[in-house]
């Protein structure tokens, strides 16, 4: 998430499996349900009246986000799942985990690239941002705590990568391939043109948070996603080419880049 402030080759199974994976579905269901209960906190602090206005009592709200959460994180987790291997897309360095077979060099490989190229183009957009404020509005000040910006970042580590790569991103590819006759691996075009549609769908997303601190024009909604398409065309490359773990990792390193430079910044 960005608040207004501030090659390893793919591998393919030959054939798609019948069943889907219901151990690593389960750990991904209590991932998601995790990921969602960790931005409860910085809802609290940074829109209490946006919290009050709904007539929900803290704990109420609370249940809710995370009941939601949980929900939509599995629903895009079994998406992923059961089309995954039609694409050749999915979370295989996750699976082997899950199974507890711990692949170190490919974990390694995928996380010397996942971590410096997130963090990395975490501070180009930070550096973006800071160019662009001249031109924005006024902003509602957003204040909330490091440890709750931090905790926060894991929702969009875990939650927005199950629903944007795994759920949006697989599904977009599926049917470009049925469109196309293409069976896995799919070729570059077409996992680059899933990736963009995700990611500009990342980008949009981003807008009713946005539109909750700042009155949305045309400079702010371009930022908005500009700035999101652009970590998540790269959240996207890392999932085709490294697996779901790769693009979490990215995401997670970029938005704890962000969030230290927006409370540094408020």
């Amino acid at each position: 998430m960005i608040p207004i402030s501030t090659v390893a080759t793919r591998t393919a199974p030959t054939s798609a499996p019948r069943r889907l994976d219901g151990r690593l579905f389960t750990v991904l269901a209590v991932a998601a349900a995790a990921g969602a209960a960790s931005i409860v906190p910085y809802q609290l602090a940074t829109a209490p009246d946006a919290v009050a206005a709904t007539g929900l009592t803290p704990m109420a709200f609370a249940a809710i986000t995370i009941a939601s959460g949980t929900m939509l994180g599995a629903l895009a987790s079994i998406v992923g799942l059961w089309l995954g291997p039609r694409t050749g897309l999915g979370a295989p360095l996750l699976a082997d985990l899950v199974r507890g077979r711990i692949d170190r060099v490919a974990w390694r490989r995928a996380l010397a690239v996942a971590v410096p190229a997130g963090a990395g183009l975490a501070a180009v957009v930070v550096a973006v941002d800071v160019a662009l404020a001249p031109f924005l509005p006024a902003t509602t000040s957003v204040s909330a705590p490091l440890p709750a910006r931090y905790l926060a970042s894991l929702y969009g580590a875990i939650n927005e990568e199950f629903l944007l790569r795994l759920g949006l991103l697989t599904a977009v590819a599926w049917v470009l391939a049925l469109a196309t006759g293409a069976r896995a691996p799919l070729r570059p075009a077409l996992l680059w043109t899933a990736t963009l549609v995700a990611a500009i769908g990342f980008g949009v997303a981003h807008l009713p948070a946005v539109a909750a601190v700042v009155p949305l024009d045309g400079v702010v909604v371009a930022r908005t996603i500009g700035l999101n398409a652009l970590l998540g065309t790269a959240f996207g490359v890392l999932y085709w080419r490294h697996g779901l773990g790769a693009a979490m990792a990215a995401h997670l390193a970029a938005d704890l880049v962000i969030q230290t430079a927006a409370w540094a910044l408020a």
